[in-house]
């Protein structure tokens, strides 16, 4: 029997001060506006540990030199993405939003983008809250 490679791997959001998490604030207005849609992108994310390596709605995102991976959620007409980062033994989450288009817009990379800067000067995290 193979062994999940991330058994031990916790979910984090990235935060721009160690107590607030963009992430968090976007999941909280999701579960305003689209309550299936969020338990479902709830259900995702507190996976990735157990998933990454066989979920089908995982990719890798690149674009200029932002790398990361990219967790598509989709209930009925309804999507949302998140970028995320591996780094043992975290999974942390950088950027959640709505895709309104066919093509990932310009803005949500960027912010994506700028997210993954800040963390990586300041590490800030947050427990994923809802494992």
């Amino acid at each position: 029997m193979a062994t999940n490679v991330f058994e031990n791997y916790k979910v984090y959001l990235v935060s721009n001060d160690g107590i607030n998490s963009p992430v968090a604030d976007y999941l909280i207005d999701l579960s305003k506006i689209n309550k299936e849609l969020f338990v479902k992108a709830i259900s995702h994310l507190k996976s990735l540990p157990n998933l990454h390596d066989s979920f089908t709605d995982i990719k890798h995102f690149s674009h200029s030199s932002f790398r990361c991976f990219e967790l598509r959620v989709k209930s009925g007409n309804n999507i949302c993405r998140f970028f995320y980062t591996i780094e043992k033994p975290n999974f942390v989450v950088l950027h959640g939003f709505t895709k309104k288009t066919q093509k990932t817009e310009t803005k949500e990379i960027k912010q994506g983008e700028n997210n993954l800067i800040i963390y990586q000067h300041t590490k800030f995290k947050i427990l994923f809250p809802y494992v």
